[in-house]
């Protein structure tokens, strides 16, 4: 009899930790995750204008001249942009 009341309260006890570290799991790992995201600079990398250009920085006369058989610039050119429409330096086009 008591060995059985034992057998029921450390089954109890192992439902109970698993329980508690599920929970834990749950709601401390994305607050870890959303910490470890935090601490880290990403704006070196986001602001680096030496390795990254977008794709109005990157279109030059020389680009343009090129994509008619005539070599000029007389031809209009459609840009297609998201809703900020902004180039690198954060300026409307």
């Amino acid at each position: 009899m008591i060995k059985v009341t034992i057998a029921y309260i450390l089954d109890f006890l192992g439902a109970t930790l698993n329980i508690f570290l599920l929970l834990i799991l749950v709601l401390f790992l994305p607050w870890l995750f959303l910490w470890y995201i935090h601490i880290q600079d990403h704006t070196e990398l986001i602001n680096n204008s030496d390795d990254f250009k977008l794709g109005i920085e990157m279109i030059s006369d020389e680009f343009l001249k090129n994509l008619t058989p005539a070599k000029d610039l007389s031809y209009a050119v459609g840009l297609v942009t998201n809703q900020t429409s902004v180039d690198q330096k954060v300026q409307k086009l």
